[in-house]
């Protein structure tokens, strides 16, 4: 009994050395010319089934048949030609794609693999390390080892991308005496930090020349990273700041409104503070 599937046929001679002997006799060549296998066929001894094939772990059946023809002892010499196919080890991944979905940029996700044997001989395996850029943020343990018959061996993976995008990667294992390798398909997509402000504008209304007002709101950070931030208003102007006018009062010798009109630069009219900074990860900040 064996896990594997073979072929048989019962032949008149040898196919190893009496056949090459008989290789320029006419029997051979008459042979060659009709493609005839052999076949064991005197009219005295026959075998049934002549050729056939045994599935793994099954057995099959030979009926011997004898009919003579003279009154005196007979002897034959039959051969059984077998063939079969030796596979390797039968190692495959218990899933061959994993869609992680949307990850974050620079944390470390785990994630879970199994490479399963199903067949009756060990499988030592290795990981093929990979050649992307994004590929090489992936970790595997562990990377190489070997998996009883029937038996599991379970994957650690690891991802801490540096890169943002969407990406589709195959990573693959070397099976030694297997002529495949085990492929496991990786996709996802890695974002940035994701946030919101608490309110969806700020409504100064109508302000007097001179007077400032100020309006509040909280930029939150809905990610599982810290977000560095850089806030400013991009219709502002870039010149001086806009004049307050409780410091002409407080100074009335001061020139600043005379320096403003003669100014050919815009002045800035908005303050923002702060206006850069870090928010921890799933924090806020006031603005």
């Amino acid at each position: 009994m064996s896990d594997i599937t073979v072929c048989f046929q019962w032949k008149a001679v040898d196919s190893g050395q009496e056949e090459d002997q008989l290789e320029l006799s006419l029997q051979n060549e008459m042979a060659e010319v009709r493609e005839d296998p052999m076949v064991l066929s005197d009219g005295i001894f026959s075998l049934e089934p002549k050729e056939g094939e045994i599935r793994p772990n099954f057995w099959a059946e030979i009926s011997v048949s004898f009919k003579p023809q003279e009154a005196r002892a007979y002897e034959r010499a039959v051969y059984c030609d077998i063939s079969g196919e030796g596979l390797g080890p039968r190692l495959h991944s218990y899933f061959e794609e994993l869609n992680i979905g949307e990850v974050s940029i620079r944390v470390t996700h785990r994630y879970k693999a199994v490479l399963l044997n199903k067949g009756p001989i060990d499988a030592s395996f290795s990981l093929i390390p990979p050649s992307t850029a994004m590929g090489s943020f992936f970790s595997f343990l562990p990377q190489e080892g070997i998996v009883a018959p029937h038996g599991l061996q379970v994957i650690q993976i690891s991802f801490c991308p540096t890169m943002l995008g969407q990406f589709k990667e195959e990573f693959c294992f070397y099976v030694h005496k297997s002529p495949k390798p085990v492929t496991l398909t990786i996709r996802g997509s890695v974002m940035g930090p994701t946030f919101h402000f608490d309110v969806p504008a700020l409504h100064f209304g109508d302000i007097s020349c001179g007077f400032p007002r100020t309006l509040k709101c909280r930029l939150s950070n809905t990610s599982l990273i810290p977000m560095v931030f850089n806030l400013r208003i991009p219709g502002d102007g870039l010149g001086e700041p806009s004049i307050d006018v409780s410091v002409n009062i407080l100074n009335p010798s001061s020139q600043v409104w005379r320096k403003e009109a003669q100014s050919p630069t815009r002045p800035r009219e908005f303050t923002i503070s702060p206006c850069r900074g870090s928010i921890r990860a799933l924090g806020a900040q006031d603005i």
